[in-house]
């Protein structure tokens, strides 16, 4: 369905290379369906709202990867990576947002969004680090995090200096919405975060 979202990567024929970022204890990769996702033409991605929406081309020398809600466990995500036998020099990891919050390592997720073969779109949890960040005021801020993100999971967000929330929130607004990759035969595979409306046909949404 539609709605089919979970938080490990979708296993596939393991190769041999790793890439290298931080050592993590090995987790075995767990077989997923994909993310939210419908097929879509190019072509029916109506002009005014390709703003919002990152146009990947097929990847012809590799295997795409999707993963669900990492929300801060990316040493769990690199355990299932390796373990699955992701080749960084050919293949592409796509993230379909909420890679922040409630796990212990949420700041790294400027590393990752600086990595070549990593796309992610915006969740929910990205645009609330970006409306915290926006508070016009540190008292602002603080009563945002009381009032809408604290319970879920955004306090590590305030022990951060200006400086590396503003370094995070410059990658995080350059996040699309949505994700169309190209599969072929003039078709893309479209990547969002939440839920389509049941029914709808993605020109009228």
């Amino acid at each position: 369905g539609l709605c089919n979202r979970r938080d490990d990567v979708v296993r596939r024929q393991p190769t041999a290379r790793r890439y290298d970022m931080t050592s993590a204890p090995s987790l075995p990769a767990i077989a997923m369906p994909p993310p939210a996702t419908l097929l879509v033409s190019r072509a029916r991605v109506p002009p005014h709202k390709r703003d919002l929406t990152h146009f990947l081309s097929a990847n012809a020398s590799g295997r795409d990867w999707l993963v669900g809600d990492v929300h801060g466990h990316f040493s769990r995500l690199k355990a299932a990576m390796d373990a699955a036998g992701f080749n960084p020099l050919q293949d592409r990891l796509l993230s379909v947002g909420d890679l922040v919050d409630r796990g212990p390592e949420s700041p790294a997720v400027i590393e990752w969004l600086s990595q070549p073969w990593f796309y992610a779109i915006r969740g929910n949890h990205e645009q609330m680090f970006l409306e915290y960040h926006a508070q016009p005021s540190a008292a602002a801020r603080r009563r945002y995090m009381a009032r809408a993100w604290e319970a879920n999971g955004g306090a590590w967000a305030a022990r951060l200096t200006e400086a590396q929330r503003t370094a995070i929130a410059e990658q995080l607004q350059r996040l699309p919405y949505l994700m169309a990759v190209d599969v072929g035969a003039g078709v893309s595979l479209l990547l969002a975060h939440a839920c389509m409306p049941s029914g709808s046909a993605w020109p009228t949404l």
